[in-house]
């Protein structure tokens, strides 16, 4: 796992448009692609941009117009190599490999499903693009669940009030300002509970350390992470994904890694199959799935062109995304090939702090714990392309709920401002001067001797989560994306900000530092007042960092994917977050489960849909 996280990360710093590409360890072995699509499109089928006489659609898709010379949405947009609809296939001659069921994406949701429909004694194949399980999902923090189980919590009475289902799902509608699918946001409060029950039956030994209760003590919310990592704010998940795959191969499940899906295989109306790539040869392979197939292979957050597609202010705001770089939205555009529609348009989790990638990088990916990051997320001067100054926001508080709005606050601030970015500016002193400050979360400055990185981080993510910050900073040097310059001039040139401006703000700051004038309509205390004047001179462009997505295919509460007409397409599921509209409106959220357990859950769903829908 740390070998594949560094590889990620060293592509992400090094390729360029003329050397793109995935590495065969990690993605196709044996498959090819070249282009800055590789990752950054995301796009694993030749899918041209369209030109005269050429449709980047399938014949009669919905919501296209056409006319002579492109094909053009509606709305004006019109498809990218990486948005482009992917159409699906014929059946072959003879299939490769035969199973009730095909699962396509081994994070937290594909095991779920892979597991409970094994245990119901179907057969299942799951293909997993990378060379383990996990995804995104291993990546994440919490397990969030609402409604109780009583093999971890116990007797909800001994409270004060028994667990109420109605005032649960009040509450989110209310939270959610009744813009989330009524049936869908139901059916995920009571599948939520059952797919924690799932993980225990499976032998994962958990823990639900935090429990909040609102109004009437009605609605609550739980935390599960392994019991290991009780209290633990560090990447939890990875060890329930281990867990979930070692009782999924024992049920039968057979996981394909290094086999990314290409299109969907349909028969008469019905999805019957995936053209995939073998792993060993990089030849097509078809899988059949007689019963269903389930995308469960993640959103579009590191997709640049789907998010202006489908989630535009994310698309424009964000600077880089710490989904990992496969949540590129294949899946998504193989059901968009079937005429699927979309749910949770513009819905989307940012941070802030992520760092404006350079113009050739072919991923937006960068970890939430870069070390490169972190520095120029500590309280040096800040302000945006027209000279504005901007306000610090500090994470050093003991209040939870502070904390978490520090990072709404900037990231509101940073992708609405001039130019959508933050710059930030300081000089060749700042070692000296970190000690000051006292920042937490994604921001804290690891480095040995001084403050660490929780065990369970640094034990399952320090290929990729700096446990020096240094080691990030130098990273960033060599990629481009934090700029060192002798003269602020030349740093003005590297961050593309006219010269006058710079030094207008940096003689500003500098003026308030030495006359000790309080800084605190921009949020900045006293001790943070530091010029700058000593060269070399550091400077970054800094903006929202994507966490997640909430737009994607259309599906009902038996996580069935839809036409936009909202008709069921034979034989197809999704799980959340290649399914979209399960957190309805959300800004700086992951939906009513975060982003591991909306695909936990979203997992199990696709599995008690597929036993309800599906003949045997």
């Amino acid at each position: 796992m740390q070998q594949r996280r560094k590889i990620m990360q060293d592509e992400y710093d090094e390729a360029t448009p003329e050397t793109a590409h995935i590495s065969r360890r990690n993605f196709l072995k044996g498959a090819a692609l070249a282009g800055a699509g590789a990752l950054g499109a995301g796009s694993l089928v030749a899918c041209a941009n369209p030109s005269e006489g050429e449709s980047s659609t399938t014949e009669g898709a919905p919501g296209v117009s056409t006319n002579a010379d492109v094909e053009r949405y509606a709305d004006g947009w019109v498809d990218t190599p990486a948005t482009a609809p992917i159409p699906p296939v014929e059946p072959p001659a003879a299939w490769d490999k035969e199973a009730d069921i095909v699962v396509v994406g081994g994070g937290g949701g594909g095991l779920m499903a892979a597991l409970c429909l094994a245990k119901a004694g179907k057969s299942v194949v799951l293909l997993e693009k990378a060379d383990m399980i996990g995804g995104s999902t291993g990546e994440a923090m919490l397990w969030v669940v609402y409604g109780g189980v009583p093999r971890l919590w116990g007797d909800w009475g001994m409270y004060g009030t028994p667990y109420s289902h109605e005032q649960t799902l009040r509450q989110n509608l209310e939270h959610y300002e009744y813009s989330v699918d009524y049936d869908l946001c139901d059916a995920m409060l009571k599948a939520g509970p059952k797919a924690v029950e799932a993980a225990l039956d499976a032998g994962i030994d958990l823990v639900d350390y935090l429990w909040q209760f609102y109004g009437d003590g009605a609605a609550s919310s739980g935390l599960i992470v392994p019991r290991e990592y009780a209290a633990s704010l560090g990447t939890t998940q990875q060890p329930i994904c281990n867990g979930l795959k070692d009782a999924a191969e024992a049920a039968g499940v057979e996981i394909a890694y290094l086999t990314p899906a290409k299109s969907l295989v349909v028969e008469n109306g019905r999805v019957l199959g995936v053209l995939a790539v073998d792993n060993a040869t990089g030849a097509d392979t078809y899988y059949k799935g007689s019963t269903a197939i389930v995308l469960t292979a993640g959103g579009i957050g590191a997709n640049r062109d789907l998010l202006k597609r489908y989630v535009p202010v994310c698309g424009v705001g964000a600077a880089t995304a710490t989904v990992m770089p496969t949540t590129t939205g294949e899946c998504i555009r193989m059901g968009l090939g079937l005429g699927a529609g979309i749910a949770g348009r513009d819905a989307f989790s940012v941070r802030d702090g992520g760092i404006e990638p350079p113009a050739d990088a072919v991923s937006m990916y960068r970890s939430m714990f870069d070390g490169g990051e972190a520095l120029c997320r500590q309280p040096w001067l800040g302000f945006n392309a027209r000279g504005e100054r901007l306000h610090y926001f500090t994470t050093d508080t003991p209040d939870m709920i502070e904390i978490g709005n520090t990072e709404k606050y900037t990231c509101m601030q940073d992708m609405s401002t001039f130019g959508n970015r933050r710059i930030v500016v300081f000089d060749s002193d700042f070692e000296e001067h970190v000690t000051n400050f006292n920042e937490s979360g994604a921001r804290s400055l690891y480095e040995p001797g001084g403050k660490q990185l929780s065990e369970s981080q640094s034990g399952l993510s320090k290929a990729v989560n700096d446990s020096d910050w240094r080691e990030g900073l130098q990273r960033g040097l060599d990629g481009g994306y934090i700029k060192k310059a002798d003269t602020l001039e030349e740093l003005a040139s590297q961050l593309e900000v006219e010269v006058a401006i710079v030094k207008k703000c940096v003689d500003e700051w500098n003026a308030a530092c030495e006359s000790g004038e309080a800084e605190e309509l921009w949020g900045y205390r006293d001790t943070w007042l530091i010029p700058i004047k000593n060269p070399p001179f550091y400077g970054a462009k800094t903006g929202a960092a994507v966490q997640g997505t909430g737009a994607g295919l259309l599906v009902n509460a038996s996580m069935q994917v839809l036409t936009e007409e909202a008709e069921v397409i034979p034989g197809l599921y999704a799980g959340f977050q290649t399914a979209g509209g399960f957190g309805g409106w959300l800004f700086n959220d992951m939906g009513m489960f975060g982003g591991a357990g909306g695909s936990y859950t979203g997992g199990y769903m696709a599995y008690e849909g597929i036993l309800a829908n599906e003949s045997s």
